[in-house]
């Protein structure tokens, strides 16, 4: 359950850096150079790594809770590859490890390139047989 806590306390953390409205400095120093992330999580561009504990300790019903919830969080992002913030392409990059007594990447920013990835991937993990969450490494 301090996974659960752990994932979505991060997830909370990008989002609320994302879309929560602060005043920022001119950060901009010439006409060339990149605008900031927007406010709007819409048009944020942002890498989420999402960081979850498979191990037996988590349990089936866990997992299919925490894929519910990023279900619901992150289709307000724009979930793609497109990199051009100058010709305004903003896309949100998310990456997926896991981790039971090894970590395991389970998906790179580019195989994440829809709301439906995500989905699919989040809804096919599965706890492992392992009690031991390997937090070291």
């Amino acid at each position: 359950m301090k996974s659960a806590f752990l994932v979505l306390s991060v997830l909370f953390l990008g989002l609320n850096a994302a879309v929560v409205n602060r005043k920022l400095p001119q950060i901009l120093d010439t006409p060339t150079d990149n605008p900031p992330c927007s406010t709007n999580a819409s048009s944020a561009y942002i890498d989420i790594i999402l960081v979850i504990d498979t191990s037996l300790n988590m349990g089936t019903s866990n997992l299919r809770k925490i894929s519910t919830t990023l279900s619901l969080i992150l289709p307000k992002f724009t979930i793609g590859q497109q990199v051009d913030i100058t010709q305004g392409y903003r896309n949100t990059r998310i990456a997926v490890v896991t981790f039971d007594a090894q970590a395991t990447i389970a998906a790179n920013f580019t195989d994440i390139n829809s709301i439906g990835d995500l989905t699919k991937l989040l809804n096919g993990l599965s706890s492992s047989n392992s009690q031991e969450a390997n937090l070291y490494e």
